[in-house]
């Protein structure tokens, strides 16, 4: 992150995207001062945020953006335990990213939706969706399969 850059800059970024009524910008700015709220330990702060971003998303037509702001939305839920409503975001972020052919995109949100699987206990869904993403992410040459590799290996691995 660049210095100076925090959740006072995204705060004021909204509420300057707000005021000129462009909501794909208000969106994005949304959805940044959600994540902040999120990685400052404060899912519950960042909600609201995120669900405004994926509303003006949808307003202003932009999926792939919309996209993303299920992905940080259902993060926050699975952080707060909401596994549900997290599988929910993940999968209608899904639906969008495989609409725009965005593999990438594709790839984190079956990430994030297998951690969600795994989290509930359901490690076949778990194991299925990051085969999904390290598929994609191997043919994209992307850092990101080692990850996913780790992931494979460890729900693999019979414990005991």
């Amino acid at each position: 992150m660049a210095a100076g850059l925090g959740p006072g800059h995204a705060q004021r970024s909204l509420a300057l995207w707000a005021a000129l009524g462009h909501p794909a910008w208000e969106g994005k700015a949304s959805n940044a001062v959600g994540w902040y709220h999120a990685q400052l330990g404060a899912p519950h702060e960042a909600i609201p945020h995120h669900q405004r971003a994926v509303a003006l998303q949808q307003q202003a037509g932009d999926r792939a953006n919309e996209a993303v702001a299920h992905d940080t939305l259902g993060r926050a839920n699975h952080d707060l335990g909401h596994h549900e409503a997290a599988a929910h975001h993940y999968e209608h972020g899904l639906r969008l990213a495989q609409a725009l052919a965005d593999p990438i995109l594709e790839a984190q949100l079956s990430i994030h939706l297998g951690d969600t699987h795994q989290a509930i206990g359901d490690n076949a869904s778990a194991q299925e969706r990051w085969e999904d993403a390290y598929k994609i992410l191997v043919n994209a040459d992307h850092p990101q399969a080692s990850d996913v590799a780790r992931k494979l290996q460890a729900i693999r691995t019979p414990q005991g």
